[in-house]
């Protein structure tokens, strides 16, 4: 039963979880081909575009993020998610060497870009 009840719990906290996310989809299903303002503007709570105005051919400045990395700054678009093992439970520092070397593991399998090093 208690198990019931904290797996209920975490269900309801996901659920709110991903209502707090924001939405960048459009209101309608049509597709838009071309680059411009008009489509950008339609999306519900469009927040990188202005009427009238078009972002730059680089697109917008607030996709990238400056990090610092091996003592250089670098530009990121986006960070990997936290590893979670095969129930869904993320991972700490203080688990079993095993369970963490199993969803690294399981990790880079679903990651594309995981065997590309940036270092030299």
């Amino acid at each position: 039963m208690a198990t019931q009840q904290i797996l209920f719990a975490e269900t309801v906290a996901a659920m709110k979880k991903a209502l707090k996310r924001k939405s960048y989809e459009s209101d309608s299903d049509d597709e838009i081909d071309h680059y411009g303002n008009r489509g950008h503007k339609l999306k519900k709570r469009a927040l990188f575009s202005h009427q009238g105005q078009l972002a730059p051919p680089s697109g917008p400045e607030v996709y990238n993020e400056v990090i610092d990395y091996a003592g250089q700054q670098r530009t990121i678009i986006s960070r990997n998610p936290p590893i979670v093992d095969e129930e869904g439970y993320e991972i700490d520092s203080d688990d079993d060497e095993g369970r963490i070397q199993e969803a690294v593991s399981a990790a880079t399998e679903l990651d594309p870009y995981a065997n590309i090093r940036i270092e030299r």
